[in-house]
Order: structure tokens, then sequence, then C-alpha cells
């Protein structure tokens, strides 16, 4: 008879450097016995590489700076026992890890060592990613139908009152449909990034958002 068990769990926003990855990958190894086999896939625009070490992504010249579809995945040599760290791609909602084993109470053990690790490189904005900005961009139409009928007119009064609320919305409907643009599940800095637009996007983002946004609700009150 054979058992196959598995556990997963969602990760919050995170992002690693190649040392940070490197000792990641550290923390792994010893759970899987002799020979372990370590195995990152990456994912560009029309390009796939798989990688057998950190020091192959090193040498590889191909890559960008930073990259946000990649996968990580350790085994033992017996293929019985794995663990997947999955960056969530460029669409998907979250990161996650996935452990499968015969053993439930290993499968969870090494979770939680992703877990842990992750969560000491989590992005300051992981709280507000996921299900909060799903329900803005999904929701908000309804919430501009209800606040048009003629029960919430002393609201609705001024003639740019939906202003406010499509920014909201349209910034909402960006970071969830495109991530990887503005605030990325996950990040995988292969090296320095030179760019200082680049390397705080995602705080410019929400700037430039939070700037629309309240200058859109002073217009409200000036005549």
């Amino acid at each position: 008879m054979k058992k196959r068990v598995s556990r997963e769990k969602r990760l919050p926003a995170f992002r690693l450097d190649l040392a940070a990855f490197e000792a990641l990958i550290g923390k792994l190894i010893p759970e899987f016995g002799e020979d372990p086999k370590v195995r990152v896939h990456i994912e560009l625009k029309n390009t796939q590489y798989d990688f057998s070490s950190v020091d192959e992504i090193r040498a590889c010249s191909d890559l960008p700076s930073e990259v946000v579809d990649f996968r990580l995945t350790v085994g033992d040599s017996s293929y019985t026992k794995d663990c997947t760290v999955r960056s969530g791609g460029i669409f998907s909602s979250a990161p996650k890890v996935m452990a499968e084993s015969d053993s439930e109470a290993w499968c969870a053990g090494v979770v939680e060592i992703v877990v842990t690790f992750i969560s000491s490189n989590r992005r300051w904005y992981s709280g507000i990613t996921g299900w909060p900005i799903y329900i803005i961009a999904v929701f908000s139409p309804v919430i501009f139908s209800v606040l048009s009928s003629t029960k919430f007119a002393p609201l609705n009064s001024h003639p740019y009152w939906w202003l406010p609320l499509t920014l909201i919305w349209l910034v909402c409907s960006v970071i969830y449909f495109a991530p990887s643009r503005t605030l990325p599940n996950a990040v995988l800095q292969v090296r320095p990034i030179e760019s200082i637009l680049r390397k705080f996007m995602p705080e410019l983002t929400l700037l430039t958002a939070a700037i629309a946004v309240i200058v859109s609700i002073i217009g409200l009150f000036v005549k």
C-alpha cells in the first residue's frame, strides 16, 4: 500500500534576493535526506528556464533583474517527498507552499519552515492584496448602482460624486488583474536594481493612487 498526503498554505507577498533564496533552500534540504533534488523553474513572457542550483541562476545573463513567475521544488532522491513554493505567477492572487509525502506531520513541518522564512521577508503591502483588493474590484459596480439611486440623493447631488469611487475601483482592478506590474505577489531579485523608479514601484503606485483620490475628493467640495 502506498500512502500520499499533501498540505498547502497561502503565503504573504514576499521578496527574496538570491542570497535569501539560497538560505531558504538550505533550510529545506536537511528534510530530504541524502542526495536531495533542487529545481527552480522561471517563466518569462516567451521563455522558460529550469535551474538545479542558485549558482546557475547567478550565471544566467538572460534573466531580468527581477522575476515574478517562478517555482522552487525540493525533493528526495526517491521522489517520495517534495516541497514546492510557487510565486503565484503573473495573474494568480497569491503565492503558496505545498508539501507531499507519506506523513502528514512531515508535510506540516516543512510547510511551517517555508511559512516562517517567507513571513520574515514579507512585503509591507501583503495585508491589502488578495481578497480586500478583489472585493473592491468586483463589487464596486454594485456600490455605484446603489449610490446612484434616489435614496442617496444627498451623496450623489454633486455632478462628479462618482469620480473618487471610480479611481478607487480602477486602481484596485489594475492591482488585482496585473499584480506583477503594481504590487507583485512574489519577487525573486536576480541582481541589484539600478532604477530608483522600478525599485520603489509599489510605493509609487499607491502614493499616486492616494493623491488622485484625495484630489478628487477635495474637488467635490471646491466650486
